[in-house]
């Protein structure tokens, strides 16, 4: 998981240049449904291609240092030039305010998944 959210950090900031596979039409609509309507996703319904979920490079350790890297070179970048932008595979160019926004929703779920941060159970 560790490697997945330093993946999305890393794209966010062009390090890489990801390829844009998004499709006009699409894009807008996933942007809107699952980043602005539905934010909270099932765990586990959903799995991500292989492309954005490589395997851990290193050590638990060394890959949650890294990506606390990538996250302060995000912000950093977020910061000095809110309109810059970079390419999500699936969603094309955001700027880099939307990445935050993308950010938020997708670490918030995978904290959940985890159990890093709290979430209201569904009472009957």
């Amino acid at each position: 998981m560790m490697r997945h959210l330093r993946f999305s950090f890393d794209s966010s900031i062009g390090d890489p240049e990801a390829e844009d596979d998004s499709k006009p039409v699409l894009r807008t609509i996933l942007w809107i449904l699952f980043f602005n309507i539905f934010t909270e996703w099932p765990g586990g319904k959903i799995k991500a291609p292989p492309s954005v979920t490589p395997a851990p490079e290193h050590d638990f350790v060394e890959e949650r240092r890294m990506l606390i890297d990538a996250m302060r070179r995000f912000v950093t970048k977020l910061e000095s030039d809110p309109d810059e932008k970079h390419v999500n595979p699936g969603l094309g160019p955001l700027s880099m305010t939307q990445w935050s926004h993308l950010h938020g929703i997708h670490n918030h779920h995978h904290y959940k998944q985890f159990q890093l941060e709290e979430h209201e159970e569904k009472v009957a």
